[in-house]
């Protein structure tokens, strides 16, 4: 679908494993309880590789598409019928459902996208869990994957930034905040290191205001922060940008990537704009 980047998370197993994922646990998008009814815990660092390479992590998407929209989670409530007749085929829906899909390690996504032409941005996820050595792990698995000139690391735990660049200064590295923070430049770079800011733009963490009295009223973004980043010479990659309307505003204001769900509709608002 022509994306820029692929953006994932990442935790560490019992063995310390890195693994892409997005929750701590297994409970959401796995069949867990059926392969380990008697395990008192679903977080991944209570399991090995070898016992997560076990779980069916694809079936859990065809069971929500066959929900009804309201019933869905976040991010599919927004998928239109079109989208998914268009996205969604019937042979993929099949292998969503075969049991073959299964969560993967950071080190099979790098050889993935060896070939491919699409940069990586490694969601670091350390907070609750306190991963031992997580940020050590993820840049020795880039560096064997030897894709050091592919990807950036991420993290809403800024100390994992500053390892990062400890282990090897040449990895990006990029600010993941839900709030609205003052100058978030010169934090960005003097203080961190970072070489980009990636606010949040949804909901009650929305850190730009389009849930504001100003952007409702007058359709007024709070700009400063963005255009602070941009001064200071960093990326802004905003998230979890979903509806055109907030697509479009966010790239006229200055933010030089959307992090997004569905990638169709951002294809369609930079062609508009061009």
């Amino acid at each position: 679908m022509g994306a820029d980047v692929l953006e994932f998370d990442v935790h560490l197993t019992k063995d310390c494993v890195p693994i892409v994922i997005h929750d701590d646990h297994l409970k959401r998008c796995s069949d867990i309880k059926g392969k380990f009814p008697e395990h008192p815990s679903t977080l991944v660092n209570n399991y090995t590789w070898k016992e997560i390479s076990r779980l069916d992590a694809g079936s859990w998407f065809v069971d929500q598409l066959e929900k009804s929209p309201k019933e869905r989670i976040r991010f599919l409530r927004l998928l239109t019928e079109q989208e998914e007749l268009d996205y969604i085929s019937p042979e993929e829906r099949k292998y969503y459902q075969s049991g073959e899909v299964r969560h993967p390690t950071l080190e099979e996504v790098l050889l993935f996208a060896q070939n491919k032409s699409c940069y990586l941005n490694i969601e670091i996820k350390q907070l609750p869990r306190f991963y031992p050595d997580i940020a050590k792990l993820v840049v020795q698995t880039v560096e064997k994957c030897n894709m050091l000139d592919r990807v950036w690391v991420s993290s809403f735990d800024h100390y994992q930034l500053v390892e990062v660049k400890r282990y090897n200064p040449n990895i990006p590295t990029a600010i993941l905040c839900k709030d609205r923070l003052y100058n978030p430049g010169d934090y960005c770079v003097d203080i961190v290191g970072a070489d980009a800011y990636h606010p949040c733009c949804y909901g009650p963490m929305d850190s730009v205001g389009f849930f504001s009295s100003s952007y409702k009223d007058y359709g007024q973004l709070l700009n400063e922060a963005v255009m602070n980043a941009r001064s200071r010479g960093l990326h802004v990659n905003a998230w979890t940008i979903n509806i055109k309307k907030y697509m479009k505003m966010l790239l006229k204001i200055g933010a030089t990537g959307i992090i997004t769900d569905y990638l169709n509709r951002l294809q369609e608002v930079i062609s508009d704009l061009s």
